[in-house]
């Protein structure tokens, strides 16, 4: 009995990374950020904007980038903050920028963003702006 109780709780703690993947892999499954540089920590380019949209699946994230009114990108990276609070790369987006791509993510990171989008923003980074040129939190447009 013992053995069939722990053989079920093992199986719904490694369910949950896995079912929070494939409901971000079916319809609805995308993640945006609207980007300016005021949103930034500390300050961004003032006239950059830009748009994110992120999808996971399968153990990668994707992410499809635009930016306007910034010097050339250098880096872009989904970090952990709230509004108004700089904080760690969670996901970079690549070694240097690109406007979209994909890369292998830990299924723990992604079920760490899913419930909570807003808790992690995008940011995309130029050497004048090394913090960040523009920022957005992101949001689940479900």
């Amino acid at each position: 009995m013992r053995r069939v109780l722990a053989a079920a709780v093992v199986l719904a703690v490694t369910a949950i990374p896995t079912y929070a993947l494939a409901g971000l892999a079916k319809g609805g499954g995308s993640l945006h950020a609207t980007m300016s540089g005021k949103a930034e920590t500390p300050k961004g380019d003032p006239n950059g904007t830009g748009t994110a949209e992120v999808k996971f699946s399968a153990g990668k994230v994707c992410w499809e980038l635009k930016v306007s009114k910034i010097a050339r990108p250098l880096a872009a990276h989904i970090h952990k903050g709230r509004t108004g609070v700089a904080g760690p790369v969670v996901v970079p987006f690549g070694s240097s920028y690109k406007a979209e791509g994909c890369i292998a993510t830990p299924a723990k990171t992604v079920a760490a963003i899913r419930p909570n989008p807003s808790a992690y923003y995008v940011n995309i980074h130029t050497a004048a702006f090394q913090g960040g040129a523009v920022r957005g939190q992101v949001r689940a447009d479900d």
